[in-house]
């Protein structure tokens, strides 16, 4: 484009801020708003562009460059008067000779040695000339667009100078015509500029005296060569000053006939002799704002903003409060890691991370973050950002790391423990990282919104899951015993700064629209345009006397290429106060709204005052400056983004972001939870599920389907209840679907154990094993022996994989049980028990030659009388069958040191000479396990406490403390408070309440009575109802089972071992601490330290179904303090209740877990897959690529034809497929044998390729930065 093409550049305003920003080193900024006009000869110029075309803008703050260049603008400006004036003017005096007399005349000054002033101002570099044009030194001065005096750049003093091609300058719509050659359109318009922002680093103009600007544009020539190089030969337009501050200077103009008069003599500080001076006559056009100190209260919305985006989170003040230091230590945006193992052994685990609470205290504009309706827009990609990418978690990887035992140190002042003795990583201290952990999209949080009454950001809080495979069979390397913690390395997209771009466009926009606006109100046009054919005749609307419209805004229509509405003028204010208002709101908690009323006040005037549009356009000057400022510290040379090719250093990098202009940032987070491996391995409690459905192919939590949840609720009421007169208890579905609504809510979340798992045993499946309500006692009793040695050899600082093994694998499984119980004793409690008998005791049996050994535990019951005349201690102690009768003094008499030759004379089946031969001796069990249950299960000895009155080891006394019978315990049961009564202490109560058939009488229920071998003699107020073995179905009493500490485990473990189901309902919010900044600060709500876990309930059951999302859930003991407290308040203290919670807190696999189905839709894998788009041919192959809405996605994978191991895929983000390599390159044919494809990138094909690219655009440079340092899948050939 030809440079005299251009006309009509004008400074139109300039805001000057004087507020000193010592945090980012500077003293005063400046925006200077431009614009220009082309002539209507471009309308034959289509094929031409701007891209040859610069624009340069000089400050000049001291008085004696100021006329220096006063002088030669005004010189300038004449010669080109000149050429108008005559065509043969620049022949007769060509412009490098012009500027060699101008030279030559600064030359005599300078070298008048009584002359101390600066006169080089003319200079092609050394120093650079205001008005040079040598392309050598504009591509080295102006690389980053600024240079400064005191920057180390020979300038003339009190200088600073900007200079960029005028493309760089043009908004987006003016870039479409540009790059059309719709000059035509061009040439109907005001072209608006970029603001051009000066910042000063070293210099104060708060008190300056002198303030000038002189602006033009000009033509960097093809070569420094043969020809002046200053602006005037080369090329340039008519230069504008303006004097905003101090003194404009005048000289004697030159003529046609006298074109060469110098500048003239300058006595010591005095002025030029024959020139004349005007005081600030552009002074209009300067707005000057300081935010610290600034008496206009139009300004005030404006200085709150600054404070905004400047000042540290409100948040911040909690941790200065007294106490609350104490404790906050560190950010409140991850969750508690949520870790669980599964039936493999294997670590899984979820976590959750607010993406906003980490960018309102990591961001470098975090009150954007704290403002619900900017964080919604920036995060969810809505409003001003929707056709920006959010900001979003672009990467997170888990790792593990050994830690030391012992380190157990406080975190805080108050002493809270946490651990941060790390070991390595080396060769015997490995960091583990587990590269497989996804982000889970359709996770329901009930109350998240209800919470606070808002809606939050969809992204506000992502969900993360993974696994740990510790299972040696499935990874031969994964298994190290140890203490561990978790912890994860993150890389996070801010996209605050792009918000605040698009908002500084979107006021710009509204900015040209009004300055066009202005411009057509006071400049009346020749005529209306032809082609709008809507336009009125604005001709003589404007009063210039007055000031005022001569008609009303309302009636007076045009049409803004800018805005490409035909409204009029009430229209255009109107949207421009919408506008205006839109965007301030998004920056500050409180909206002043005196500026808006009194502009919407003026603007409401029947005949309106154009000079309030020209004041209200300054009054958005000073926003667009102040947000421009702050850009531009983020964004040095561009902070529009008009050309995003080069990389940028920021301030970022000292924030641990990102050191180019993508703003990235990256860290890492440890959990404070300490994990040991090794201790629990193969033993702990499954409440739910066998096995996971899922565990080859999931790298999460387990998944339990709705409908598997409710089978296993129906096994869980199967196991405890039937309808009222059915001989079987229903099948898991059908108790599910007619017998949980009538229990109530307590059967959708209470459960006892599913799977009971022990080192080196047999697992107890409890709904198997249980069948009949048959309990297989010595394997619960044998069960009760390993848990507590396994508890004793793992206890802090003990062993990591404890073996329990029996000690002699040929004695019975009655014998290995007495050696177990026996030795713990002796291990545990150093007591031991001599079993060398000086007799030995046969089986309370009437029949000699049986060999039924009443010893044993669960015998079956068949082939033996028993003795019916037995009192109760003996069999107790050493193991009768059953204790029936009342002859205790004969049987007492009986039992004497003649016992054994009464029975060896008489007993015809029992011979002394052939106790020898007995593999081995029969002990009796009850008695070890009687001394082993009081001292592991109750070692406390408190004597207002009777052993007959606890509540731990009976089945019997809770029924009597709350004064339950045959006659109540039916309409205790009907109440509504009993509905939050677990199933197996609703059948627990009426075990113990009453003996009849149908208790249960309004619920239509009967419980499933338990099925034992014995009975155990007590008082009639300790018997509870059971069945017994092979005597039908009819109910006997028995005394409470669970006092005979053999059998105690087998009736804990199927009534009290109980676990409630809880689902993530939300989370808390903190206080606002009485601090008004702190009420709109949205981060302040939904803290994920404060996860808020709810009963699990038919609703959240009903609601998961409906929304196919799923539910995260844990599962936590129920203990027999808190089923108490619920059914009776007056028992909460009771010292009955009172046991050590610790014993029965057992490893519980699957402990989180996620209730209901995965979402069906496609991965991005499979899309790829199908996907029939292609990449480019490069480097020999292409491949296929999805994308989503915002242009990030991946290729498919390429896989050399000769080996397998060589291959690697693309990420493509914004549209743009990022460089990469094959894996092993440059190292493949060493490994493989095949060459390997070296860092290539590829274009997009297909109808992907031509959707217009968005901001951030991800340069492969600033991708290669971030993935060297952050653990996002490279190139994997």
């Amino acid at each position: 484009m030809s440079i005299r093409m251009i006309k009509d550049i004008e400074i139109n305003s300039v805001t000057l801020d004087s507020t000193d920003k010592k945090e980012s080193g500077t003293k005063s900024t400046m925006s200077v708003f431009s614009s220009f006009r082309l002539t209507p000869k471009s309308k034959s110029s289509g094929h031409l562009s701007f891209s040859n075309v610069r624009m340069r803008v000089v400050a000049s703050y001291g008085k004696h460059s100021s006329e220096v260049m006063d002088f030669i603008t005004q010189r300038i400006q004449e010669y080109k008067g000149l050429q108008k004036q005559d065509g043969k003017f620049s022949a007769k005096v060509p412009a490098p000779q012009f500027i060699s007399f101008m030279k030559g005349d600064f030359s005599t000054k300078s070298a008048d040695k009584s002359c101390e002033d600066f006169y080089d101002f003319l200079e092609e570099s050394q120093p650079l000339s205001p008005y040079s044009s040598k392309m050598a030194a504009v591509q080295l001065m102006f690389k980053n667009q600024f240079v400064y005096n005191g920057d180390g750049i020979n300038l003339p003093p009190s200088m600073a100078m900007f200079d960029a091609p005028i493309s760089d300058l043009l908004g987006t719509e003016v870039s479409k015509l540009v790059n059309k050659g719709d000059y035509d359109s061009l040439s109907e318009i005001l072209i608006h500029l970029d603001p051009i922002h000066f910042k000063f680093k070293e210099t104060d103009l708060k008190n300056t005296k002198q303030l000038s600007l002189y602006a033009y544009m000009y033509t960097l020539s093809d070569s420094d060569i043969g020809v002046s190089q200053i602006s005037l030969s080369t090329g340039m337009t008519n230069p504008v000053s303006k004097t905003l501050i101090g003194n404009k200077t005048i000289w004697k103009s030159i003529s046609l006939d006298n074109p060469m008069i110098g500048i003239g003599n300058k006595p010591k500080k005095g002025t030029f002799s024959k020139t004349t001076t005007t005081s600030s006559p552009d002074k209009q056009k300067l707005t000057i704002f300081n935010s610290n100190n600034n008496a206009w209260a139009l300004f005030s919305s404006i200085a709150q903003i600054e404070k905004n985006l400047t000042s540290p989170p409100a948040s911040a003040k909690i941790t200065r409060r007294e106490g609350i230091r104490k404790i906050v230590k560190k950010g409140n945006y991850f969750s508690n890691f949520w870790l669980t193992k599964d039936s493999q052994e294997n670590h899984r685990f979820s976590f959750a991370f607010d993406l906003e609470s980490y960018l309102a205290e990591h961001s470098l504009f975090p009150y954007l973050y704290r403002n619900r309706d900017t964080s919604v827009q920036i995060l969810d990609g809505t409003g001003l950002m929707d056709t920006q990418s959010p900001s979003y978690i672009m990467n997170m990887t888990a790792k593990r790391i050994f830690i030391d035992p012992p380190s157990n140190l406080p975190i805080n002042n108050l002493g809270t423990n946490g651990y941060s003795t790390e070991l390595g990583p080396n060769s015997d201290f490995p960091q583990k990282i587990i590269m497989n952990v996804s982000r889970l999209d359709d996770i329901a949080i009930p109350n998240i919104d209800s919470s606070i009454g808002q809606t939050i950001a969809k992204n506000k809080i992502s969900f993360f899951e993974g696994k740990d495979i510790l299972n040696e069979g499935l990874d031969p390397n994964a298994r190290h015993d140890g203490s561990f913690r978790y912890g994860v390395d993150y890389t996070i997209y801010d996209a605050s700064p792009i918000f605040i771009r698009e908002s500084l466009k979107r006021l710009i926009l509204v900015r040209n629209i009004l300055d066009d606006l202005h411009y057509k109100l006071t400049n009346t046009p020749l005529r209306p345009t032809a082609e709008h054919a809507t336009f009125v005749d604005v001709q003589n609307i404007f009063d210039h006397n007055t000031g005022y419209l001569t008609s009303k805004a309302s009636e007076i229509r045009t049409y803004n290429k800018h805005a490409g509405k035909s409204w009029s003028v009430e229209e255009y204010l109107s949207y421009a106060m919408i506008e205006y208002k839109g965007i301030i709101q998004n920056f500050a908690d409180k909206v002043d709204t005196l500026p808006l009323d009194y502009f919407a006040d003026r603007f409401s005037a029947e005949y309106l005052r154009v000079s309030y549009i020209q004041e209200f356009i300054e009054h958005m000057n000073i926003f667009i400056h102040m947000l421009y400022r702050r850009l531009s510290e983020v964004f040095p040379t561009n902070p529009l983004g008009r050309d995003i090719s080069s990389l940028e250093r920021n301030n970022f990098e000292s924030r641990g972001v990102s050191e180019f202009k993508m703003p990235l940032m990256r860290g890492s987070h440890y959990f404070d939870k300490k994990v040991i491996v090794g201790k629990d391995y193969g033993f702990g409690i499954d409440y739910l599920i066998k096995t996971e459905n899922d565990s080859s192919d999931r790298n999460g939590l387990s998944r339990i389907l709705i409908s598997e949840y409710g089978i296993r609720i129906g096994a869980e009421i199967g196991k405890y209840f039937k309808t009222a007169g059915s001989a079987e208890p229903a099948q898991a579905a059908a108790a599910y679907g007619s017998l949980a609504p009538v229990l109530g809510e307590s059967a959708y979340k209470f459960f006892t154990p599913l799977i009971i798992r022990v080192p080196n045993r047999k697992d107890i499946i409890q709904t198997a094993e249980v069948q009949g309500s048959v309990y297989p006692l010595s394997e619960y009793a044998q069960m009760f022996v390993d848990v507590f040695r396994h508890k004793s050899l793992i206890h802090p600082g003990g062993l990591h994989d404890p073996l329990i093994l029996d000690n002699d694998q040929k004695l019975s499984a009655n014998g290995r049980l007495y050696d177990c119980v026996v030795g713990l004793l002796q291990e545990q409690h150093e007591s031991s028990i001599n079993d060398s008998p000086t007799i030995q005791y046969p089986s309370l049996d009437s029949i000699t030659t049986a060999k039924d050994i009443s010893t044993s535990l669960d015998v079956p019951r068949h082939n033996y009388l028993p003795i019916l005349d037995g009192p109760l201690a003996i069999p107790s102690i050493i193991g009768g069958k059953r204790d029936l009768g009342s002859a205790d003094k004969a049987y007492f008499n009986a039992v004497d040191s003649s016992l054994a030759s009464i029975y060896a004379i008489n007993k015809g089946g029992y011979k002394d000479e052939k106790q020898s031969e007995l593999k081995e001796v029969q002990r009796p069990i009850k008695f070890p396990f009687a001394i082993f249950g009081e001292l592991s299960i109750d070692p406390e000895l408190r004597l207002a406490v009777t052993y007959q009155d606890k509540m731990i080891n009976s089945l019997k006394n809770l029924s009597s403390a709350l004064s339950l019978s045959h006659e109540n315990i039916g309409s205790f049961l009907s109440s509504p408070s009993a509905s939050e009564i677990p199933s197996s202490i609703k059948s627990m109560l009426v075990l113990a309440s009453t003996s009849d058939q149908n208790p249960i009488i309004n619920l239509n229920l009967d419980v499933i009575r338990p099925v034992l071998e014995d009975k155990d003699s007590d008082t009639s107020n300790n018997n509870i109802g059971v069945e017994i073995f092979g005597e039908g179905n009819n109910i006997q009493v028995t005394g409470d089972p669970m006092k005979i500490y053999a059998k105690f485990m087998a009736f804990w473990m199927n009534y009290k071992q109980i676990a409630i189901v809880e689902y993530l309902a939300g989370f808390g919010s903190l206080d606002n601490m009485d601090m008004p900044e702190l009420q709109a600060d949205g981060t302040r709500f939904n803290k994920l330290k404060l996860s808020q876990w709810r009963p699990f309930t038919q609703n959240i059951l009903v609601a998961a179904e409906k929304t196919r999302k799923k539910v995260l859930c844990r599962i936590r003991n129920y203990t027999l303090a808190e089923y108490i407290d619920s059914l009776s308040g007056s028992m909460k203290r009771n010292p009955h209740a009172e046991y050590d919670e610790k014993i029965y807190d057992f490893p519980v696999y699957n402990r989180y877990f996620f209730l209901g189905e995965d979402n069906k839709e496609k991965t991005d894998g499979e899309k790829i897959e199908e996907s029939k788009l292609k990449t480019s041919e490069n480097e020999c192959h292409d491949h296929t690529y999805y994308v989503d809405e915002k242009g990030n996605g991946w290729t498919s994978e390429a896989i050399h034809t000769e080996s397998s191991e060589v291959k690697h895929k693309h990420q493509i983000i914004n549209y743009e497929v990022q460089s990469a390599q094959s894996q092993c390159y440059p190292n493949c044919e060493a490994k493989y044998g095949v060459k390997g494809a070296p860092p290539h990138a590829h274009k997009l094909l297909g109808e992907q390729a031509h959707t217009p690219a968005r901001q951030p655009r991800i340069t492969k440079e600033s991708l290669d930065s971030v993935l060297l340092q952050s653990n996002i899948p490279r190139s994997i050939y």
